[in-house]
């Protein structure tokens, strides 16, 4: 038991620096003493460097690692996708609601299974894959955390294609020795269509969920490094 409490502390300190230094230091290119976003879209995106890979991968590996040791969550259950576009952007308010992208929980059948996820450092295809990598960073990493949606809107829609775009406040604890406090503006675009599911009936379901960060590399690293007391502790006062 201690052997495994130590691991899943040792994991969480690791796999919360490589997730987090590793957009810090790989997405931005610095000019000026300011750190500049490397804007990537997913249809455009610049193959990952070999350090963003395996970086990414480490993080990954830990933190299925980690729900090995400790346990992991339940697999998520993948219910009907959305019979209209009007269904789809309704029901992916409701995963704002939840907090999906913090507490893992979301609706599955919104994303197609070959789904592409990226972000201003990388992509990968694969809805399981983003499941997962959600569930490890809300079963530990996170010990804290306030949002405020500040955007929600659906920017272009045609018969058989939408586009919704969101921009949320997060402010979040990371389970570090040292409390550190973590806050930026997080945005993403959803890219969705209509098409035919396996028993022949006309589904919707998102192609691309690409994500941008709105922090600096010099904002994110210091915030990381930054000791606080927390947001629980906050509160309280």
């Amino acid at each position: 038991m201690v052997r495994q409490r130590r691991f899943g502390r040792a994991a969480v300190l690791v796999q919360a620096l490589a997730l987090l230094l590793a957009p810090a230091c790989c997405s931005f290119v610095t000019g000026g003493g300011a750190g500049r976003r490397v804007q990537r879209t997913s249809r455009h995106a610049e193959e990952p460097n070999f350090w963003e890979q395996v970086v990414w991968s480490a993080a990954e590996k830990l933190g299925d690692a980690r729900a090995a040791v400790v346990g992991g969550a339940e697999p998520a259950e993948v219910g009907n996708a959305a019979r209209t576009a009007e269904e789809l952007v309704e029901r992916m308010r409701k995963d704002y609601d939840r907090d999906y992208f913090l507490t893992g929980d979301i609706d599955v059948a919104l994303y197609a299974e070959e789904c592409e996820f990226a972000d201003p450092f990388t992509s990968f295809n694969g809805r399981d894959r983003f499941v997962q990598n959600l569930k490890n960073l809300a079963g530990g990493f996170i010990t804290a955390y306030r949002t405020k949606l500040l955007d929600y809107e659906t920017v272009s829609q045609t018969d058989s294609s939408v586009e919704v775009k969101s921009r949320s406040q997060v402010v979040l604890d990371l389970a570090l020795p040292w409390k550190p406090t973590l806050g930026w503006v997080w945005g993403v675009m959803h890219e969705c269509s209509r098409r035919v599911d396996a028993s022949g009936e006309t589904v919707w379901q998102c192609d691309v969920h690409r994500e941008s960060w709105e922090v600096s590399a010099s904002e994110g690293v210091a915030m990381l490094f930054r000791p606080g007391k927390g947001l629980l502790e906050k509160s309280k006062k």
